[in-house]
């Protein structure tokens, strides 16, 4: 079972990233298929089932970058999203 949004978040126009997978206790081999994503720019971590804003308030805890974006495993983006929402962020247009 591989999980797209991660090769759709990798393959983003904007690089400067750091993905974090929490795996929130789920019972199926989700952790081993997640953990085969992991690299420089992905971190993989797992905790016992606590629900999605403990999921969410860990992966805030381990995030080293200036903004944070929130996905679920089947959301889908442009690619060039990243690049569009953080050049609003620091504001400049995008054409």
């Amino acid at each position: 079972m591989p999980f797209p949004l991660v090769s759709i978040v990798l393959n983003q126009t904007y690089q400067n990233i750091e993905l974090i997978i929490i795996n929130d206790g789920s019972s199926d081999n989700t952790l081993q298929v997640a953990l085969q994503y992991e690299s420089d720019k992905v971190l993989v971590r797992s905790q016992t089932n606590r629900g999605q804003c403990a999921a969410c308030n860990y992966g805030v805890s381990l995030a080293k970058g200036e903004y944070i974006k929130f996905f679920d495993a089947d959301d889908i983006l442009a690619p060039d999203t990243l690049a569009a929402q953080v050049s609003l962020l620091n504001g400049s247009k995008t054409k």
